[in-house]
């Protein structure tokens, strides 16, 4: 494999137009821009979505007053909602597309992030953490994102890359938590003052800066509208390939079966040719 692939605009195949390569270090290529976000998405969930483990039996339960069988009903309650939210979610893309679902996963879950904050008592602890859990479904538009714009020959490359960084994210949420609750308790604040804020000042603003990213600066697939990736007629023809579309003036009716067999003349590139039939069903005439 040349390194030049690194940077230069991917070869795609003419049927579907997903690239045969990753340019991962062309961010103005919209191939190698929507890989990128893609990950960056999925860490920065996983990032905001592990960030109470590090703080919790430091400073969480310290200041809730929290006994063990609290923290491990605690994290139990914030793996609750990503079951939920990925049994939705795809479902959910197959309607608006894997950049729709990511943006809207980051934006909802930045919501309680930002409440954090008002958290008094180990109850509102679980509601915070169930709502939160939502991030641990972004994996499901993050790799399906992927699928659609990378081709067969690179496509276990591209969600290998994608799950991996993105996963990444949960084991980098145990060196930033820290800091940021450290440099605040350093500057004076109290302890619950403190594991609160860090809460404000990292996950809430890196999820809703991504979420801006993602929603801007991503592509729903490599036709562009995630509605256009369906072929105009239904019967399977490639978008990308049809240009013409004419039907005869004729249409035989087989009387027995009443169906009408249509011809359709397809320009495949200024070429004439490739006729394809399409049977349709005719209401019976009273």
């Amino acid at each position: 494999m040349k390194i030049s692939v690194l940077w230069k605009a991917p070869e795609l195949n003419p049927k579907d137009l997903k690239a045969k390569s990753i340019p991962i270090l062309n961010v103005f290529n919209i191939y190698g821009r929507c890989f990128n976000l893609s990950w960056l998405a999925f860490f920065v969930c996983f990032l905001s979505w592990f960030a109470f483990p590090p703080l919790m039996h430091g400073s969480i339960s310290k200041d809730l007053k929290l006994t063990a069988v609290e923290i491990a009903n605690n994290n139990i309650v914030g793996l609750c909602a990503t079951l939920i939210a990925r049994f939705f979610l795809g479902p959910i893309i197959d309607k608006v597309g894997p950049r729709i679902a990511m943006a809207s996963i980051l934006f909802i879950g930045a919501i309680p992030t930002a409440f954090v904050p008002l958290v008094n008592d180990v109850n509102g602890l679980h509601a915070i953490r169930f709502f939160i859990g939502i991030l641990g479904g972004s994996f499901i538009p993050c790799q399906m994102w992927t699928t659609v714009f990378f081709d067969k020959n690179i496509l276990g490359t591209a969600n290998a890359l994608a799950g991996g960084w993105g996963n990444a994210g949960g084991g980098v949420a145990f060196f930033v938590m820290p800091q940021i609750f450290n440099d605040l308790m350093g500057d004076g604040y109290s302890l619950s003052r403190s594991w609160k804020l860090s809460f404000t000042i990292g996950p809430f603003i890196i999820l809703m800066f991504v979420a801006a990213l993602v929603f801007f600066f991503g592509q729903d697939c490599p036709e562009g509208k995630w509605s256009q990736r369906k072929d105009i007629l239904g019967l399977g023809v490639d978008n990308s390939l049809v240009t013409v579309v004419s039907v005869s003036n004729g249409a035989a009716v087989d009387e027995k079966t009443n169906q009408r067999q249509i011809t359709l003349q397809l320009s495949n590139n200024g070429t004439e040719g490739n006729n394809l039939h399409a049977t349709e069903r005719l209401d019976q005439q009273r």
